[in-house]
């Protein structure tokens, strides 16, 4: 049986002044952001012989994580983005559970049959309103290994997979902001490398399935 535990805590915080060009119609931009995120994580797992030809490892995770974000954009001394408010909260809470049974047929054959669910929760809030994003994901595997040889190493491996990619928090959260290089729309459009951006709570994991077939042959020394 394995356990663990681990707390972090960081802030940050910055003030960063611009100005755009041509002087005529100049734009002094002012950036103020101060930024508190605190995480927990919480592990365990264990893994027991359950048969003679049998090895079962469970184990779950819990993460936990809240940020807390004042940002405040002013052009030429004006508040933008006002009706979002300047404080934004964010929760992330993710619960992973998995299985996996590792079993050996006999000399030659050997097999990896696991499971895996996790489960997230985001919930942000700013200038009043409070979004809240769910989603689940279950990735299963099954992977087959044929040893050619008792006294070889050489293999021939077969995997089944799924997989997937979560969006991030910062990807999650709908506030708004601005790009830092064109802070006025008079001075032309967002090029689409510098754009403004905003987050959407509606977006779901990317999801993979993968088939792979492999030899392994291990020279040997020279």
């Amino acid at each position: 049986l394995e356990t663990g535990a681990q707390v972090e805590y960081s802030t940050d915080g910055g003030l960063t002044w611009s100005g755009s060009l041509p002087s005529a119609m100049a734009v002094l931009v002012d950036d103020q952001s101060t930024t508190e995120d605190r995480s927990l994580n919480l592990k365990t797992k264990a893994n027991r012989l359950v048969a003679e030809d049998h090895v079962l490892l469970v184990g779950w995770d819990v993460d936990t994580g809240h940020r807390l974000e004042d940002r405040r954009t002013l052009n030429n001394g004006v508040l933008q983005l006002a009706d979002f408010g300047t404080q934004l909260s964010a929760d992330t809470r993710k619960f992973s559970y998995y299985a996996q049974d590792d079993w050996t047929l006999n000399p030659h054959w050997s097999m990896n049959l696991g499971y895996r669910l996790e489960t997230v929760q985001v919930q942000s809030q700013w200038g009043g309103q409070t979004v809240q994003s769910d989603y689940k994901a279950g990735t299963p595997l099954f992977h087959l290994a044929y040893r050619l040889d008792e006294k070889s190493r050489d293999v021939i491996r077969l995997s089944l997979t799924r997989s997937f990619r979560a969006p991030t928090a910062q990807n999650l959260i709908a506030r708004p902001s601005l790009s830092r290089l064109y802070p006025d729309p008079q001075l032309g459009s967002n090029s689409f490398n510098s754009p403004d951006r905003a987050g959407n709570p509606n977006l779901k994991p990317e999801f993979a399935r993968g088939l792979e077939l492999s030899y392994e042959q291990y020279l040997g020394q020279f």
